[in-house]
């Protein structure tokens, strides 16, 4: 596919899949073989077709700016790091920092301006403690040891 164009994909900030090309865009329609996407933007009539991983056809022009593609690609990547992880949201702050050059890193958001929303994205995927022992259910793996072994005993609690 000589000339096309090959998207990349990042998670949005609601979890969603978008990819980047100046701009964001949002998936709109599935029609056999292509995938028509729409700009992120509220009121923007950009409108992007692609096939298999290739930009097809960009229609439509932005009523914004072009987003910085590297402040959404790092965005995207702390939102999985945090999904994924449990080292300290500070500690993969600095991570990802690090890796940027000087001039990039300089244009990121801070830490204290992505924390709070970086901790909601983490507390989406830590279960909720039980608040008494009735609300404790084992299922699945968590009922076997690391050797596989898993008791048919059941132990009647008593309140």
């Amino acid at each position: 596919m000589a000339g096309l164009q090959r998207v990349e994909y990042v998670q949005s900030q609601t979890g969603i899949q978008v990819f980047i090309q100046e701009n964001t865009y949002s998936k709109n329609k599935v029609r056999g073989q292509f995938v028509h996407w729409r700009c992120s933007e509220k009121n923007c009539s950009g409108k992007c077709t692609t096939s298999g991983d290739f930009i097809v056809n960009l229609t439509g022009v932005h009523s914004h700016p072009p987003k910085d593609s590297s402040t959404v690609r790092f965005l995207s990547t702390l939102r999985k790091r945090t999904r994924e992880e449990t080292t300290p949201l500070q500690a993969i702050y600095n991570d990802e920092i690090s890796r940027l050059t000087a001039g990039v890193a300089q244009n990121m958001p801070s830490f204290p301006s992505v924390s709070s929303a970086l901790y909601r994205h983490r507390l989406k995927s830590i279960p909720v403690l039980p608040q008494s022992r009735r609300d404790v259910n084992l299922e699945g793996a968590w009922t076997q040891t690391q050797d596989g072994f898993c008791s048919s005993v059941m132990v009647k609690m008593t309140s």
